[in-house]
């Protein structure tokens, strides 16, 4: 009823304000994936509808609903959430793939065929991460470059291969890389040393032209030069007559020597 619930005889022989009983509607619904029955816009007193979910979804809630005397329906409205029968997600795998192509992933298992919607693959681009120390910004790529391929990537960024010179900053870089360990191609990283030749013999050099730490080695090395180096021994050992590019290992930091072909991920560092 909508108007006063009483009327006044007037002194005119006429009512006044006289009220008016209009038909309960209750507000129409829309449910995210699913249909009605029957599918009507407008809905009035102890009309029902029937709510059905579509394939892949389940219902949460009443699926029938009655429109009451109040203009309100008997239930909250449900909802259709996404049929959980899926495993959950494994842990996101190591980068995997060619030079410059690779990716991650991780994949999970459908408990009942037909009824998981979706995948059960993801994939995403390798993962970066960035830390600063004394002024300088280190980022590690987990994509994978040759050695040459990886310099010129973070030259292009306004840096260079990451030059830990002292242990201070190896201790740092370390910190980082061990929360690699297992996630990075042969568990290594390339950073900005390499073995160049200077007057006809091969030194190791930061890539900023400096001369790094070498010592004693089983394989061929040089001796110490009294320059710091974190060389992992017996590194660098030069085992297959062409290691002339620098690694780090993710479970300790150390150095050692690799061709400098391999596809690996790397460290860069670029001065504020």
């Amino acid at each position: 009823m909508m108007g006063p619930m009483t009327s006044q005889c007037l002194i005119a022989g006429t009512w006044g304000q006289r009220p008016e009983c209009n038909p309960v509607q209750c507000p129409d619904q829309v449910v995210r994936n699913s249909t009605k029955q029957p599918n009507n816009n407008v809905w009035q007193f102890n009309d029902v509808v029937n709510y059905t979910c579509n394939v892949g979804y389940q219902l949460n809630g009443e699926a029938l609903l009655t429109c009451t005397d109040t203009g309100v329906w008997s239930h909250p409205k449900p909802t259709c959430v996404e049929h959980n029968e899926w495993d959950e997600w494994s842990t996101w795998s190591k980068c995997k793939g060619r030079c410059n192509t690779v990716q991650e992933s991780r994949q999970r298992a459908c408990r009942v065929p037909g009824r998981c919607p979706g995948t059960n693959i993801q994939r995403r681009p390798c993962s970066t991460t960035i830390f600063n120390f004394r002024g300088i910004t280190y980022t590690m790529f987990e994509i994978r470059k040759n050695f040459n391929s990886a310099k010129l990537h973070c030259e292009s960024i306004n840096g260079t291969l990451a030059m830990p010179k002292n242990a201070e900053i190896t201790a740092k870089i370390n910190e980082m890389v061990l929360t690699k360990r297992n996630k990075v191609y042969r568990n290594q990283f390339y950073f900005g040393l390499h073995k160049q030749v200077r007057r006809g013999q091969r030194q190791w050099r930061w890539v900023d032209g400096t001369i790094a730490g070498t010592r004693l080695s089983i394989r061929g090395g040089t001796r110490s030069n009294g320059l710091y180096h974190n060389w992992n021994r017996p590194q660098p050992n030069n085992a297959r007559g062409n290691e002339f590019c620098g690694t780090l290992f993710t479970w300790n930091g150390g150095w050692n020597d690799l061709f400098c072909d391999a596809c690996l991920a790397f460290i860069c560092e670029q001065s504020k």
